[in-house]
This record gives structure tokens, sequence and C-alpha cells, in this order.
């Protein structure tokens, strides 16, 4: 059986756009690592911190919408 957290990545990785992905994980550290402002990951993507906002709000809606949908449960 796979681990809850593995589980969980393999999950948002297939709702997600790769950009979303990377976005989240870097914002949140999901992936064993640090947690990053808006601002650093911004800079490291090459793209302003209000997009890098739009980006996160649209991912974890996402996310609420597969989750009520059922999904993450299968």
């Amino acid at each position: 059986m796979m681990p809850l957290s593995n589980k969980f990545l393999s999950f948002i990785k297939g709702e997600l756009t790769e950009r979303e992905y990377t976005v989240l994980c870097l914002r949140y550290g999901l992936k064993g690592g640090k947690n990053y402002p808006q601002r650093e990951v911004a800079k490291f993507l090459k793209i302003s911190r209000s997009y890098i906002s739009r980006i996160e709000n649209k991912a974890i809606e996402k996310l609420k919408k597969a989750v009520k949908e059922g999904d993450f449960y299968c």
C-alpha cells in the first residue's frame, strides 16, 4: 500500500498542470523541501508575484473540487 503522502502527491500531480504543481510544491514544501514565499517562487520561475498568487489560488480550488467529488479517496 502506498503511503498517504505519496498518494497525495500522485493525486495532485494528476489533477494540476505542471506549473500549478511546481508552485504548490515550492510554496508549501510538499516534497519534503523548504517552503518558499511567493516572492522567491516568482523569482525562481521568472514570473510576477501576483501571477504566483493566481496560480496558487486556481490550483487550490481545483484540488478542493476534486476532493469534494471524491476522486482522492478512490
